[in-house]
């Protein structure tokens, strides 16, 4: 079989699709089949190092970004947009896919669109609580529609739309979750967490968040007491990172580990996060406690929002935040093993499972 994923600028839509390229990948290979893939990304975007991992080929094309705000580049980005359609119809007609897959991204328009001209079908994801504007078209060029949730379903055709949950690379055979500790052991021999000893991941996604890296910076010293602090700072955004973790050895930054990044959520006891779909689906199949900051007014608020609501997780306003509220709510939740079971108890039900399974059953259905 041959799949076509497309979508990027953040890992959000990434990590979704890369579940469902192994679920399928795994299927097939029971068959004595195989499955090639081929990826339509950005130029810019996060996406294309992890992909790589993946031994996926990449291809970026020009993409316009379709705002529902006054902007001068509403003039330009159609333009763009038509010289996308042409790329991907260029691309799509020497790969010949036989199904298309979109998890939101300016860049997944122009090729479910091109996919469409060439009768092509395509499945669209829809992963945030507020569905995007590009997802929302694109789904009008689909043949399915897969959303997290049951309130999402008023947004698409009902009649081509399916509540699948989020797919997620947590692994659920019993292999593959030996493998994950067994990874997970490794990296903290490596950063020299001992046994009895507590850690909390901090990260804010694919590109980085700087506000939330100065939130780290400032509470390094407070926070070490506490447990080790495996910060992810995104591409670029190091900051004084390294000047710290030469001062306190229990701060251990890096700029994004793609290829651990499942391992550092699974060993952590304490995670804190943005609010992208894709990481918080991870994060509910791991039952992590979480804390979560969103990006003030923006769709992660609703994402947030979901989990807030069905005590799944805690959540801090990014506006708000203090060094002083910030230390408090991480280390209050360390000391409280009765907080933090509660949390990871409603954060394991928050979202359907086996997304990735019904995923690739609409995938084969329509192929």
């Amino acid at each position: 079989m041959r799949i076509l994923f497309t979508g990027g600028g953040t890992l959000g839509s990434v990590t979704p699709q890369l579940a469902v390229y192994e679920e399928l990948t795994a299927r097939y290979a029971q068959q004595g089949q195989s499955v090639e893939a081929l990826w339509i990304g950005t130029r810019s975007g996060p996406e294309r190092e992890l992909i790589h991992t993946y031994h996926i080929p990449f291809i970026s094309i020009a993409s316009g970004k379709l705002r529902r705000y006054v902007s001068i580049r509403n003039f330009f980005d159609p333009l763009l947009i038509l010289i996308g359609i042409l790329q991907a119809v260029w691309h799509i007609w020497r790969f010949r896919p036989d199904i298309i897959l979109h998890a939101a991204g300016y860049v997944g328009v122009p090729v479910v669109a091109a996919g469409s001209v060439l009768g092509k079908k395509s499945v669209t994801l829809q992963l945030d609580f507020q569905p995007s504007l590009s997802n929302l078209i694109g789904a009008r060029f689909s043949a399915a529609v897969g959303v997290a949730t049951q309130e999402q379903k008023q947004y698409f055709p009902s009649k081509k739309t399916v509540v699948v949950g989020i797919p997620t690379r947590v692994p659920t055979l019993a292999e593959q979750q030996a493998a994950l500790h067994r990874m997970s052991l490794a990296i903290k021999k490596r950063l020299h967490i001992t046994a009895g000893e507590k850690s909390v991941l901090i990260m804010g996604g694919g590109t980085g968040a700087q506000s939330l890296n100065e939130s780290v910076e400032a509470c390094v010293e407070s926070l070490v007491q506490y447990a080790h602090i495996i910060h992810i700072t995104g591409r670029g955004k190091k900051g004084n990172s390294e000047e710290l973790a030469r001062t306190y050895h229990r701060y251990h930054p890096f700029e994004f580990p793609s290829d651990e990044m499942i391992a550092f959520e699974s060993l952590a006891d304490v995670v804190v996060t943005r609010a992208g779909m894709g990481t918080l689906a991870e994060l509910s199949a791991l039952g992590k406690p979480t804390i979560i900051i969103p990006i003030p007014n923006t769709h992660q608020e609703k994402n947030a929002n979901y989990f807030l609501t069905r005590e799944a997780a805690l959540v801090l306003s990014n506006i708000t935040l203090t060094p002083k509220i910030f230390i408090q709510t991480v280390s209050g939740l360390l000391e409280s093993t009765h907080a933090q079971g509660g949390l990871s108890k409603n954060m394991k039900t928050a979202l359907p499972s086996d997304a990735a399974k019904k995923v690739a059953d609409m995938i084969q259905k329509l192929v």
